[in-house]
């Protein structure tokens, strides 16, 4: 009676029960739709939905891991997937479940990955993910000097024509002239008057220590019991380049697509540059 009344529902069942069965064994993460997270920083979640807690209890009973992906509209751009193909891989550091099945989750990211197939198993999805590496630290280098190099010239041009123009208009003594030499600048326009230019050719260093020394400032302003929370969930300030980046991400209030950007680039130069550009913008929407 079931598959002469029923036949359709029956054969979609089937074909349902097959790509679970096929998705249980041939994809390596489960992946949880929802929102953003950075390697190395915390993450804490509340579960609720009985497909997350299936997925957890077998992340529990297997390397206690997962993606995290971050939850969108399908678009032809991401090939009508309601989540955005990079990701971070989060392991379970601490987890309390409550009576009715809820839990709170303590997760730390470990990297960055790709999304490259996925399927739905028992109404979460999964995935083949792919590893996203940064750069060799002589990549990093190369673009450094490119850029800090080509900014330098460009500065240097620049106050040679400003000086031709003004020896121009001025009588010059031969038996005293003397050779003008063009001092490096050593410190950089305030947030204000920063321009994306300018940011390009700062060395990684300086890079990081205009993100530091925004933080600095804005503590200082900030009421106390907010630095303690930030300082309590995420730690201090980091003074690595590497680092830095994800933990300011984490506690800057930008959109999820402007973070986004960061899980994309594999070098920690362009993080810098996109998190000072954040600071830039928020420093002229202040003033």
């Amino acid at each position: 009676m079931i598959n002469g009344f029923w036949a359709d529902t029956v054969a979609l069942r089937a074909h349902a029960v097959r790509l679970e069965q096929q998705a249980q064994g041939e994809y390596d993460v489960p992946l949880f739709l929802c929102t953003m997270s950075f390697p190395t920083m915390p993450t804490f979640l509340h579960v609720f939905e009985l497909r997350y807690r299936l997925m957890i209890r077998r992340a529990m009973d297997g390397n206690r891991t997962f993606g995290m992906v971050l939850y969108t509209q399908p678009t032809e751009a991401n090939g009508r997937a309601n989540f955005l193909p990079i990701g971070t891989l989060l392991r379970i550091v601490n987890i309390e479940f409550f009576p009715d099945g809820r839990s709170l989750l303590e997760t730390v990211g470990v990297s960055r990955f790709k999304v490259l197939k996925h399927a739905l198993l028992d109404g979460y999805m999964v995935g083949n993910i792919e590893k996203l590496d940064d750069v060799s630290l002589a990549e990093e280098e190369a673009i450094e000097v490119s850029e800090t190099m080509r900014s330098r010239g460009v500065q240097y041009f620049a106050r040679a024509i400003d000086h031709a123009d003004e020896r121009s208009t001025e009588t010059v003594d031969a038996t005293t002239t003397t050779s003008v030499q063009i001092p490096r600048s050593t410190t950089h326009p305030s947030p204000v008057s920063m321009t994306m230019e300018e940011l390009d050719g700062m060395a990684t260093r300086e890079l990081l220590e205009f993100g530091v020394d925004f933080v600095r400032r804005m503590r200082s302003q900030s009421v106390a019991w907010l630095t303690t929370r930030v300082l309590a969930i995420y730690g201090d300030c980091p003074n690595d380049p590497a680092r830095f980046p994800w933990w300011f991400a984490s506690i800057l209030p930008v959109s999820d697509e402007e973070k986004y950007r960061l899980l994309g680039r594999s070098s920690v130069r362009e993080r810098l540059k996109i998190c000072c550009r954040w600071i830039v913008e928020w420093e002229s929407s202040r003033w």
